[in-house]
Order: C-alpha cells, then sequence, then structure tokens
C-alpha cells in the first residue's frame, strides 16, 4: 500500500528503523527492570516478559501473536 514493503517482508533492523524514526512524534522510552525470555527447542524465545521498574506484582499484559 502507497509503495511501503509490508512489515512481515522486512528485516528487524529496518523494523527498528522505522520504529525510531516514529519515536518524536510518541512517549519516551520506558527502561526496564528486567527481561525474561521463556522459550524452548522449538522455539528460541516463545515468550518474552518485560517488568518496568517499581513493579512489585503482576501487572497488566500485551500479547503480541
Amino acid at each position: 500500500m502507497w509503495g511501503a514493503t509490508p512489515i512481515d517482508q522486512l528485516g528487524i533492523e529496518e523494523i527498528r528503523a522505522a520504529v525510531e524514526a516514529f519515536r518524536p512524534h510518541g512517549l519516551p522510552r520506558e527502561e526496564v527492570a528486567s527481561v525474561l525470555e521463556v522459550g524452548d527447542d522449538r522455539a528460541p524465545v516463545a515468550l518474552r516478559i518485560y517488568r518496568p521498574e517499581g513493579c512489585e506484582v503482576p501487572g497488566p499484559c500485551i500479547v503480541w501473536v
């Protein structure tokens, strides 16, 4: 659409560059206290859990499939 390459056809570095280009127009980056990667032999990272600073109890969840 509009001559843009579909996101599923871009490499990870191209996607990161596109996201960074929009950063000045959005919210600031939030630092995280920890990142837990959960996976098995079928998928190197089946699940990635980001925990923000000061988070002491389970919080809301966003699932990206």
